[in-house]
């Protein structure tokens, strides 16, 4: 009997291996992949973050409209600000109710320090929503950066 239940234990081992190999193929196999839109972000992240590294001085500070994704304000050697920002230097939670919040929050932050925007190509949308916004930027600041489908980075 004693033979008999070792050889039981070994099955049951070994049926219990294959299980977890099984339900682990089936996990990857079920397991979500990044869709284009996501893998189209990543790419517009990584080429912001090589544009800023040749086009904006080391340690200047750099607003980004970046809806809260760290990623976006992590601008290697350069300072990212989330913009809007929160008194704590987070990202506000929140868009301008309209262009003159987004104009004084603006102007705040650049007698802070803030030397740059960067409005990353996902929010182009913006210029058009924050048109007189769009205008303050036009008339008061200089592009130094654009690259359609990747920013525009005004010097503040």
């Amino acid at each position: 009997m004693n033979a008999n239940h070792t050889s039981d234990e070994g099955s049951a081992s070994v049926s219990r291996s294959k299980n977890l190999q099984q339900n682990r193929v089936a996990e990857l196999l079920h397991a979500k992949k990044p869709s284009d839109a996501q893998r189209r972000y990543v790419k517009v992240v990584q080429t912001i973050k090589d544009l800023v590294q040749i086009t904006l001085p080391n340690q200047s500070t750099v607003l980004v409209i970046s809806k809260g994704d760290d990623e976006l304000v992590d601008l290697r050697g350069r300072i990212g600000w989330h913009f809007p920002r929160a008194v704590n230097g987070k990202f506000a939670g929140c868009y301008p109710a309209n262009s003159t919040e987004a104009i004084n929050h603006l102007e705040q932050l650049r007698t802070l320090g803030a030397e740059y925007l960067l409005i990353p190509s996902t929010s182009f949308w913006w210029l058009e929503f924050y048109s007189d916004f769009t205008t303050h930027l036009q008339h008061k600041y200089r592009i130094t950066t654009f690259q359609e489908e990747v920013c525009l980075v005004y010097r503040l």
